[in-house]
Formats: C-alpha cells, structure tokens, sequence
C-alpha cells in the first residue's frame, strides 16, 4: 500500500501515522531506535506490507495486468489504490480527505526530529500542497508514478502505466474494496498486540 492507504490503517495516533511514513524510509532494525509509537508504526506498516502482497485481491489485480508489467504491479497497484481510496474516503474514514491528508503532515511535523533526510524532502516537497489529499485526480497518479520512475536507474514502465492501469479501473476498484477492509481488521488487531507488547 501507498502512503494514504497507510495512514488510514495506522489512525488515529499521530506517532502511528509517522511511524507509517518511516517504514518506506528505515531498513533492517533502525526502528529500534525510534520512541516506541514510531518504532510500531513501521513495524506496523511492515505487516500491512505483507499482508498486502499475500492478499488474493491484491494477487487479483496484479493478474489483471498485462504479463509484461506485473514486475512493476506492485509499486503501480500501491499508487492506484491510494487514488481508489481517496475518491471513496468516506467510506474508511470519519475524517474528510482534507483534514485527514493535513493530520498527516502535522504527524510528520510533531515527529520531525525523528525523520531521516528522504522523509524530510518528502514533506517539503509534497506539504505545501497537500500531495495526500489530490489522490482524487487520477492525474496525479501518474505525477507519482513518473516520480518515483525517476528514481530507477534503469529503464522502466512506470511513468507509462496510468492508461494500462485507468483501463482497468473496474477491476482495480473491486480488487481494493476486498482488499482494504481486509487490511483494516488486521491492522487493528496488530496494534492491539503491538501496544500491549509494551505493557
């Protein structure tokens, strides 16, 4: 999952949900070093991961890609969710899109002693305009996707995967709704035992 997607998993707690940024920026076991709500909002997003890749939706709407993308389905899958997400909101959060999106980076700015230098460049380079909360354009999808095309060094589909995938969209959005609420009961239940692992 994408970051949005994070986010809703990892609410309410702020801690949670900059612990769900820093699991795309942390490796091995540097969250050891984080206050204990950080740490378990990376090891949280760790498990959505996981979770995620093993769920046969998620497995569904990667076989619904052409057999020449699929490499790449998993980081165009994470994206596209995110926009699926963001134009049904409502129906995973009590928070607007808004305001949720804006709780996030505040979560980044209470945190921010605690985010490494790529976080950093994140906030400041999508903050200002609230990157989260314009997920409802399926346009910027295919911002994101070019971005983080940019950052292989090899050549890849990515920037070229929103018509691949927008023709698709009926697929994808059903893979997402058995998907997510799927998610959403784990993750409860993972940060139940992760808080009580502390007591």
């Amino acid at each position: 999952m994408n970051f949005l997607a994070h986010c809703v998993l990892a609410a309410p707690g702020s801690g949670w949900i900059a612990g769900a940024f820093l699991g795309d920026h942390l490796r091995g076991s540097a969250w050891q070093e984080l206050p204990s709500e950080l740490g378990n909002g990376v090891l949280l997003h760790r498990a959505i991961d996981t979770a995620c890749d093993q769920h046969e939706a998620f497995l569904a709407a990667k076989r619904a890609l052409p057999e020449g993308l699929r490499r790449f389905a998993p980081i165009a899958l994470d994206v596209y969710f995110d926009h699926v997400l963001a134009r049904e909101f409502s129906a995973f959060s009590k928070r607007p899109l808004e305001l949720f999106t804006r709780d996030c980076y505040a979560a980044l700015e209470e945190h921010w002693t605690h985010l490494p230098t790529t976080l950093r460049r994140y906030y400041t380079a999508t903050a200002p305009q609230n990157l989260l909360s314009q997920y409802t354009d399926v346009a910027t999808v295919g911002r994101v996707l070019g971005g983080i095309s940019r950052r292989f060094r090899r050549a890849n589909p990515l920037a070229e995967m929103l018509p691949v995938l927008s023709a698709r969209d009926g697929i994808l959005e059903d893979c997402f709704r058995r998907l997510m609420p799927d998610l959403m009961t784990m993750a409860k239940d993972r940060r139940v035992s992760l808080t009580n692992d502390l007591t």
